[in-house]
């Protein structure tokens, strides 16, 4: 789940920052907030409960980042990703 929720961070980044809607960063930016804030939390619960550390046991926040490992970055539009969380949420 922290891989996830950091490709959520990092697209909200760049969304925010391809887009001239306020509305848009303004949401990217909330969409951003929580999402750190939740790996934060399960960072703490695997160093609290498990005593593991995060960077150590999921290779950084970022698994995709690991040698050998490739993975192309798409260009996402802000009209994108609003497709894609609604989506999500129809399909909750």
């Amino acid at each position: 789940m922290i891989p996830h929720h950091q490709e959520a961070v990092d697209t909200a980044g760049r969304i925010a920052g391809d887009t001239e809607r306020g509305e848009l960063r303004e949401f990217t930016a909330e969409m951003a907030r929580v999402q750190s804030n939740e790996i934060e939390m399960m960072e703490a619960w695997l160093r609290e409960w498990y005593g593991v550390s995060p960077g150590g046991h999921m290779m950084g926040r970022r698994m995709w980042q690991a040698p050998g490992c490739v993975r192309a970055r798409p260009v996402i539009t802000g009209k994108q990703i609003l497709n894609n969380l609604i989506r999500g949420k129809e399909e909750a």
